[in-house]
């Protein structure tokens, strides 16, 4: 009698045993197309457990809620978003959640975004754009006050010729990143200055020295450079062009400085623009702004270290019409005043 009831015993124990397998260890099923599911800050294990159930990517939601009990880390599940799919087991959905493998965000920082441009770009992202500014230091009033993010520029020997004065624009490099749900405004910076200075190599860094220019100053150019002209024919024009002002003591005169300063999305400036008291305004001041104005990428930072010699003094932008003198960036230059003036009654007035 006693043999009957321990070996019914021993059956009920065994159909236990493989119910619990077959739900925890059995997916869904056998489609691999991933799903994506997304984990929310604050959300505990029951919460989850239902949203697994929602999407189907688990049978019943309470194989996962049980499985988090056993493991004992059902506290420790991570917010993000997951790349996970109908061919996972419970057991491979909560390692992959628990562990905190989340699928990335792609980001594209564009060529010639300014920092304010990144900070909208992110929070559109449902990140907070007031962290970042935080961090690299926008406005750049502010940005001396930040012991955080001083310390940041310690790690990174290509900021050493920075003015205190200046923010991190011009440094957070133009390019796609992936980033997680919880990466942190930190961790995006210095996501964006390592790959600044792995692009900015010991060739670009030996032209430097030999050309007797700081970085900072070469960025700043590049950034001129960026927003103004499109080829890398012509950037390296342009580049010619202003470093010999800047020689010659001659103002700037760079159209792009004033956009920055008043924010208008207009290729056009107007007289009174050119008269407004900032040390980013290269019509009323001689000599490099306080700082760049964009985020340049390698061709304009290449252009500006590779200034093609001319006998052009002027250049002139022109976007519409028909102009059998511009080159084919769309850039007009000019040897003389007297042309450039032409060139801007004919193309622009």
């Amino acid at each position: 009698m006693r043999t009957k009831k321990y070996l019914l015993l021993l059956f009920l124990m065994g159909l236990i045993a493989l119910w619990i397998g077959q739900g925890l260890y059995l997916p869904v099923g056998s489609d691999s197309e991933p799903v994506q599911f997304q984990v929310r800050p604050g959300q505990g294990v029951f919460q989850i457990a239902a949203g697994l159930e929602q999407k189907r990517l688990v049978k019943n939601r309470f194989w996962f809620t049980l499985y988090s009990f056993l493991k004992g880390e059902n506290q420790g599940l991570q917010a993000g978003n997951y790349s996970l799919s109908r061919s996972m087991n419970v057991t491979e959905i909560f390692e992959r959640i628990n562990r905190g493998r989340v699928t990335p965000h792609k980001f594209t920082v564009v060529e010639g975004w300014s920092i304010e441009d990144i900070g909208v770009a992110l929070d559109q992202q449902g990140r907070e754009k007031e962290k970042f500014y935080r961090v690299v230091g926008y406005p750049a009033s502010a940005y001396s006050e930040l012991d955080a993010s001083q310390e940041l520029e310690s790690d990174y020997d290509f900021l050493e010729s920075k003015p205190d004065r200046a923010n991190l624009e011009g440094f957070l490099f133009p390019d796609t990143y992936y980033l997680s749900v919880e990466e942190s405004s930190r961790s995006i910076t210095d996501k964006m200055l390592a790959n600044f200075g792995r692009q900015f190599d010991r060739r670009l860094r030996q032209k430097v020295e030999e050309q007797q220019k700081t970085i900072f100053e070469v960025v700043v150019m590049a950034s001129l450079i960026e927003k103004e002209v499109k080829t890398f024919r012509d950037k390296r024009i342009v580049a010619g062009i202003l470093w010999k002002r800047l020689k010659h003591d001659i103002p700037l005169q760079v159209d792009a400085t004033i956009i920055y300063l008043t924010g208008e999305n207009s290729v056009e400036v107007s007289r009174a623009e050119t008269k407004i008291d900032s040390p980013y305004n290269t019509y009323k001041y001689k000599g490099l702004p306080q700082g760049p104005i964009c985020n340049p990428g390698l061709e304009s930072i290449r252009a500006a270290l590779n200034p093609l010699p001319t006998d052009y003094w002027y250049y002139l932008s022109v976007s519409e019409g028909d102009c059998p003198r511009c080159t084919e960036g769309g850039t007009l230059f000019s040897r003389s005043l007297r042309q450039h003036n032409l060139g801007k009654a004919r193309y622009l007035d």
